[in-house]
């Protein structure tokens, strides 16, 4: 459940400006408005305590922790370099793209409603 001092009504929140002050509750695409886990919140904090921040490398308990996911859902063996880490979904989508390229794929087919994003997706490849 969503308590309203777990919003960000009161901060920099794009889609709670924009219906400021009107009877709705904005319930956007991958918005993820809720209060971090304690783990979370205790890395986040470790990584500011240091005070030095930059790129880091793939950790292999990063990467074991998805192979095993992978594994315990979907009974999929992968390996480690089929692991590409991205920040979210839109770099996903050119990422995709982009290897959809170099295979010389130029094809998509998408069913509606979807994520407005992938609606530019597929105009994006050559055409």
């Amino acid at each position: 459940m969503l308590r309203s001092s777990d919003t960000r009504a009161q901060s920099d929140s794009d889609k709670w400006h924009k219906y400021s002050g009107r009877n709705i509750l904005p319930m956007w695409i991958a918005d993820t408005e809720f209060l971090a886990a304690p783990a979370i919140l205790d890395a986040l904090q470790e990584r500011l305590e240091h005070g030095v921040f930059g790129y880091g490398h793939r950790r292999q308990r990063f990467l074991d922790a998805i192979k095993k996911h992978c594994h315990d859902q979907y009974s999929w063996h992968i390996e480690d370099d089929w692991i590409q880490p991205l920040t979210g979904v839109v770099p996903g989508l050119n990422f995709s793209r982009a290897v959809a390229q170099l295979r010389g794929k130029n094809q998509a087919v998408m069913v509606e409603p979807v994520y407005p994003h992938l609606r530019k997706h597929p105009a994006l490849l050559p055409g």
